[in-house]
Formats: C-alpha cells, sequence, structure tokens
C-alpha cells in the first residue's frame, strides 16, 4: 500500500513549529530578566534589613549601657543619702538648709 504525503501541509507544519522555537528564547529571556530583576530587588531589601538589624543591635547596646550607669547612680545617691541621714550633724545641717530656703515652711504640730 502506497501512501501518499501532502508535502505542502508539512512543510507549513515544520515553518510553524519553527516559529515557535523562535518565541519561546524571546519568552525565555523575558522571564529570566524578570526573575534577575526579582533576585536583585530581594537582595538589596535582604541588605537593608540586616543594616536595620545591625543598627537596632548597636542601639540596644547604647541603651543597657545608659540603664546600668542610671541604676549604678541611683545606688550611690541611695548610698549617700542613707550615709547622710545616719550622721546627726549632718541631720542637723539638712534642718538648717531647709529653713533656710524661702520655699520650704516648717509646720510645728
Amino acid at each position: 500500500m502506497l501512501v501518499v504525503r501532502d508535502v505542502a501541509e508539512e512543510a507549513e507544519a515544520q515553518v510553524l513549529a519553527q516559529g515557535d522555537d523562535v518565541h519561546e528564547p524571546a519568552a525565555e529571556e523575558v522571564v529570566t530578566e524578570h526573575v534577575l530583576d526579582t533576585c536583585s530587588a530581594l537582595a538589596r531589601r535582604v541588605e537593608g534589613l540586616e543594616n536595620d538589624k545591625v543598627a537596632q543591635q548597636l542601639e540596644i547596646v547604647k541603651l543597657n549601657a545608659r540603664l546600668r550607669r542610671l541604676k549604678k547612680v541611683r545606688t550611690s545617691q541611695r548610698v549617700e543619702s542613707l550615709d547622710a541621714m545616719e550622721n546627726v550633724f549632718n541631720q542637723g545641717r539638712i534642718i538648717v538648709d531647709m529653713d533656710q530656703d524661702e520655699w520650704i515652711e516648717l509646720v510645728v504640730d
């Protein structure tokens, strides 16, 4: 049995198939470019977040140091005030200083 082939139809099919191949690399280039743009944007965003993280860590360290200094000053002031109140001479001097202040008025009950 002999089969008659239509050469024209096969040629058109090959041309259409080749035309599809031409569009595929262009589409792949667009997709590749889009992926690269997205990747670079995400890399910049990650870099920014890392910089923010470092800045926040530095601020936390500075605030902790400041808190320690304030606690130390507060503790030393409390010790000094206790020492001052325990000394009877200082109590008398503190009362005299309060008497000299115009805005403090002592009331005897």
